[in-house]
This record gives C-alpha cells, sequence and structure tokens, in this order.
C-alpha cells in the first residue's frame, strides 16, 4: 500500500522557518530531539512535495510512529510496522488522540446522535480498543502503543492558544480541559502545550528512536497537520 506517514530521520538537519501554525509541533519535536536542535523545521520542501531517498530500515533502528487519531498508524505507516516487525526491528506507536470527536462515525455506529459526554468518551474507547486491535493485526502488542489522549480536533487550538498562564483548552465533544481516560499515557494532564511536549519528550528520551513518523503534508485535518516533520518521505 502507498505509504502517507513522513519520516525523520536521527541525522536530519531541520532549519528555521517562519510559519509554525500549519507545521506539526509533535513531529518538530520528534525530529529536533533526533537531532539535538532548536524547534523548528522546513515547512518549504513538503509543502513542495519533494523526493527524497527510497527509506531502508536497519537492524540497529528504533521505529517511533506519531500518530494523530487511530487508523492514521495503518493507513499511514501500516507496511513499515508490518516490515519492522517481521524483522525485530523496535518499533512504538503513539497515539495523540483518541478520536472522539467524530459526532457523524458515532451515529452511524450507535444508529442515534452520541452526545452526552460520557457517551463520547465510551466511544473514544472503543476507538483505542480498535486500534490495539488493529495494531495486533499487524504483530505488534500492546505494549508498544501509548495513547495520549489529547482533545481530538484541539491540538491547532492547544498549539496556538493554551499555554503557561492561559487557561486549557476545553474539548469539543468530551467537554474536558484534562485528558479524562484513565488508561492514557498521562490521565488528568491539562490540555495544554507543556502537557503534550512533556509526552514526547518523555517517550523519545525513554524509546531513543531512530526514525520518526508522521502524518503526511496532504492531510487537511487540523490534528494531522500539527503531526508533520521536516523531513523525508516514507
Amino acid at each position: 500500500m502507498k505509504q502517507r506517514a513522513w519520516c525523520s530521520k536521527g541525522n536530519s538537519s531541520p532549519e528555521p522557518m517562519n510559519n509554525i501554525d500549519t507545521t506539526s509541533w509533535l513531529g518538530i519535536l520528534g525530529a529536533a530531539w533526533l537531532a539535538a536542535v532548536p524547534c523548528t523545521a522546513p515547512a518549504a520542501h513538503a509543502a513542495a512535495g519533494f523526493k527524497g531517498e527510497p527509506l531502508v530500515l536497519e537492524s540497529s533502528d528504533r521505529l517511533l510512529v506519531l500518530a494523530p487519531h487511530p487508523d492514521d498508524e495503518v493507513l499511514g505507516s501500516g507496511g513499515i510496522i508490518q516490515e519492522a516487525v517481521s524483522n525485530g526491528i523496535p518499533i512504538r506507536v503513539v497515539f495523540l488522540t483518541y478520536g472522539d470527536n467524530n459526532e457523524l462515525s458515532f451515529a452511524v455506529y450507535r444508529r442515534h446522535p452520541v452526545l452526552e459526554k460520557s457517551a463520547v468518551r465510551r466511544m473514544g474507547l472503543l476507538r483505542h480498543d480498535e486500534a490495539v486491535a488493529s495494531c495486533a493485526t499487524l504483530g505488534l502488542a500492546a505494549t508498544n502503543i501509548v495513547f495520549l489522549g489529547y482533545p481530538d480536533f484541539g491540538t491547532l487550538a492547544i498549539w496556538n492558544e493554551h499555554w503557561s498562564h492561559r487557561p486549557a483548552y476545553e474539548s469539543l465533544l468530551p467537554r474536558a480541559s484534562a485528558v479524562p481516560y484513565t488508561n492514557a499515557y498521562h490521565a488528568g494532564s491539562p490540555h495544554k502545550g507543556e502537557s503534550v511536549v512533556r509526552d514526547i519528550e518523555e517517550i523519545a528520551r525513554d524509546f531513543r528512536p531512530t526514525k520518526v513518523f508522521v502524518s503526511h503534508p496532504a492531510d487537511y485535518n487540523t490534528d494531522q497537520r500539527k503531526n508533520l516533520p521536516g523531513r523525508c518521505p516514507a
């Protein structure tokens, strides 16, 4: 299948950019940690859709997949995950959200509108379980999967407006200002930029990836637009 993920390699050299509001801060954090440079990245290359060298996985690699929602790990990096598992290459999949802000799909699944915040959270947990099962099909154990639990369709707002002394972002459907899922990486973390930065830094330092996979720049979903690095196509 055609891969939509992009990867950032440990020898990448991110350069300054001026338009950070349309570029992923999660991907930038991963690339910056790998390259030990300030958190900046070249948006222009991704916008132009440049072609880099074919991706080759080495036995010494450690792969980190940053997925905005459950299903993005398969749509974007399913083939990479299978290849890594089959070759015994360590891989960690991190989900930014539980995908709990898709009212249309919830209504189709339940056959009635899902409005109560407790019901919305149950749908988020359903998507969590589906993602775990999907990764298991690819051969990835649940111990290699992390859910951060930040608000679906809220990460752009967090990046732009919710730092420092400003109040935490309140999610749209779950109506929470902190991670509401008890099985999340840091349950109860406020919906603020510092919280997400801390989580990604902790995971990166613990897992020490050599390649980081994120959303393709052609994705227009706001959470996926915040999940782009600087950059080499997968």
